[in-house]
């Protein structure tokens, strides 16, 4: 994970965003209300009032089925009585059964065509129902007849957004704040739409002008939160969401995972340690967990089984809102086992797709170019499933080419995007994003594939029925962790972590000073993103700095929050800050050369560094690191273990500390290990791409032999 594109997730940058249709999403009235002026049009004793009287007070109590045999009595004596037909309409929505309620709904808005409320209640259900374009006619004929009714200008406003209209949604909304000027929840629908045009700064004071008219109104502090945290004006984005707390809101954890998240990115190690307890309670007993699972990988205190279970709450709910699919194929899966592949094999192909939404210039794509480009043709036929933006780069267009076919699904629906994957005919479908920025499990849960698997994206488990494999290695996912997987571990016998020998590197290092680096002294480097820090492991780190004389901590500049907050930390910790140095972002080849001017890489935990550490192997510097127990912490061991140096990774903290000293001191010994790195890179099993695609190869074969 490099730049923390992947700090937030599942879903685009926008989607936690929530929306403030009300002040009313439910149906008009009471039914008692409804029906006073039909009761009040009979004799008390009339059989029909008396029918009616018992319906509407077993409506009210809940009765539903009680209450739609009297409104059927009503209606044999008076097939078009306008509330018998409105009220079992909804006694049939309510319970689901749209397809008997909808007809009734319509005939009682014949039956009493001025009665705005019989109408309203005819769109709502038709929102409810799926059918949104019909709701949304359903609306603006209520708004003929008062162009200034509030529910219904909310009420056509989520019809058009549900639709994607946005445009029309934003007209429907300028209509709404110019006859309801005091109306916030108009605000914050306001500011959603400007946002996802871009206009941030108009976004915000929308956001603002909502919380002028309604300071408790919790989904705008909400809203302006995470707009805040994405301009990375940390502390106000912290100030917004901890509001939002304060005013009760309670949704499964999604607030208080953010507030971590916004802690982490900033270095706030003591808010961190105050949230955390907080948020691995919500994992562990909350019936609703909404916690991002990505976020357990990055918790100091998170178990495997922490991680697994905030997995398998975020699949049930993707599974949850699924529609009915194809069943799994495999009743029970066991690890496949590789082996030559048969005469019928070798003459059908198997269709392979990858799915990601970083198939542009990303790390993703950085690791697995090469990947797609060296796949057996005579075996294997090779396709794209993107789910992210075209930025119109080399690597772009590297991608197109590499594939035997690119499907941009970009733009198309989960049932769409399924729908186009299964006319594919496909065996294997890999997902390459799990839980990470703008994944999209619906698709996966919707089964496009006999099988499928979690492969890189995302170092743990999706905990989804859905996900039949994940790939992984002898190091990185042990036969000891393997009751933290609800996948069956396919291990590649290297390393699960491909790479790509055409990777740029700038051919000419910079000079340190023109690096902000010291002309003498040694440099320790940590380019990993600020969210894996820990306090613990950065006062490990300036210890280390401190003991070395004239020795630098190099660190990828994390914003100005965060920066400022490590810089305190050394203070307390006695060291002198000035002995940091933040190198700005740049471009990958750049980045790359700059690992030649550093000496020895220190590695992060519990999340390691992934696509960074092997950039820093292919350079040629030296990393230690310490495994952990969980995937995401056992990463850059496993790729010292396929670059022939497991001298680099330590049983524990003080052996870490220990030989990042050795090494420090003995030139000789961190010289011999450069060389090694150096003269032997096209040799090592992590940077020979035929070598490893000839095991991946050999994996989907033998998962397809598992069908």
């Amino acid at each position: 994970m490099r730049g923390g594109d992947r700090a937030r997730g599942p879903g685009a940058a926008h989607d936690h965003l929530i929306l403030a249709f009300s002040p009313d999403q439910g149906f008009a009235l009471d039914p008692l209300d409804l029906g006073r002026n039909s009761l009040a049009s009979y004799p008390l004793n009339h059989p029909l009032a008396r029918a009616l009287a018992r319906a509407l007070a077993d409506h009210q109590a809940g009765r539903l089925n009680e209450a739609a045999a009297g409104y059927r009595t009503v209606l044999a004596a008076v097939p078009d009585h306008p509330d018998a037909l409105h009220l079992l309409g909804l006694v049939h929505c309510h319970s689901g059964g749209f397809a008997t309620g909808l007809p009734l709904l319509r005939r009682a808005v014949t039956a009493a065509p001025n009665n705005l409320d019989f109408r309203h209640d005819l769109a709502l259900a038709l929102r409810q129902s799926g059918a949104l374009a019909d709701a949304a006619h359903a609306y603006a004929a209520v708004l003929k007849h008062q162009p200034d009714n509030l529910r219904a200008l909310t009420g056509l406003f989520a019809a058009l957004t549900e639709l994607g209209r946005n445009d029309q949604a934003l007209t429907c909304l300028r209509t709404t704040i110019a006859t309801h000027p005091d109306h916030a929840p108009a605000q914050v629908n306001l500011g959603n739409l400007l946002l996802e045009r871009g206009r941030t700064e108009e976004a915000i004071a929308a956001y603002r002008r909502a919380l002028a008219l309604q300071p408790e109104l919790i989904p705008a502090w909400i809203n302006l939160g995470y707009t805040l945290r994405d301009q990375d004006r940390l502390n106000e984005a912290v100030t917004c969401l901890e509001t939002a707390l304060d005013l009760g809101l309670d949704d499964g954890g999604l607030v208080l995972g953010e507030l971590v998240h916004l802690a982490l990115r900033a270095c706030d190690w003591g808010r961190l340690e105050r949230l955390e307890p907080a948020l691995l309670a919500t994992v562990r007993h909350h019936p609703r967990c909404a916690v991002n699972p990505f976020l357990t990988l990055l918790l100091p205190g998170a178990t495997a089984a922490d991680q697994r279970h905030a997995a398998r709450t975020c699949a049930a709910g993707i599974a949850a809102q699924t529609k009915p699919s194809l069943p799994p194929p495999h009743p029970t899966l066991a690890p496949p086992t590789p082996a030559p592949p048969t005469l019928a094999e070798h003459k059908r192909k198997l269709r392979l797709c990858y799915l990601s939404a970083d198939f542009h210039r990303h790390p993703t794509a950085d690791l697995t170019a090469e990947v797609f480009e060296l796949h057996d043709r005579s075996r294997f036929e090779v396709i794209a499933g993107s789910l992210g933006p075209n930025d119109d780069s080399a690597m772009r267009r590297r991608l197109e080419a590499g594939f035997d076919r690119f499907l941009d699904l970009s733009a198309l629906s989960d049932d769409e995007a399924t729908t186009c994957l299964r006319a594919e005919h496909l065996d294997i479908l890999v997902d390459l994003k799990g839980y990470t920025t703008n994944c999209r499990p619906g698709i996966l849960a919707r089964r496009p594939a006999p099988v499928q698997v979690n492969w890189l994206g995302y170092p743990g488990t999706m905990g989804a029925p859905f996900i039949d494999y994940l790939i992984g290695d002898p190091v990185v996912t042990p036969a000891e962790c393997r009751d933290a997987f609800d996948e069956t571990l396919v291990l590649l016998p290297d390393c699960y972590q491909p790479n790509d020998r055409r990777r740029e590197i700038a051919p000419v290092t910079p000079p340190r000073e023109a690096l902000g680096l010291p002309e003498t002294g040694f440099v320790f480097c940590v380019f990993n993103n600020a969210v894996k820090f820990t306090r613990p492991l950065f006062r490990l780190w300036l210890e280390v700095v401190r003991t070395v004389p004239g020795a630098v901590l190099w660190l990828l500049d994390p914003g100005p929050t965060a920066t400022a907050n490590l810089r305190r930390e050394a203070v307390d910790a006695g060291v002198d800050p000035g002995r940091m140095v933040f190198r700005p972002r740049m471009a990958p080849a750049d980045y790359r050369a700059c690992f030649r001017a550093a000496d020895l890489f220190l590695d992060s935990a519990p999340y390691n560094a992934h696509t960074t550490a092997s950039d820093a192997l292919w350079a040629g510097l030296p990393v230690v690191t310490r495994p952990g127990e969980t995937m995401a912490s056992r990463v850059a061991a496993s790729l010292l273990h396929a670059v022939r140096l497991p001298e680099l990774i330590c049983p524990d903290w003080i052996a870490y500390r220990a030989l990042a000293l050795e090494l420090a001191r003995d030139p000789a010994q961190l010289a011999a290990l450069r060389h090694h790195l150096v003269s032997n890179r096209n040799h090592l099993p992590l940077f020979d791409s035929p070598r490893f695609v000839t095991h991946l190869e050999q994996a989907y074969q033998a998962m397809c032999r598992g069908r």
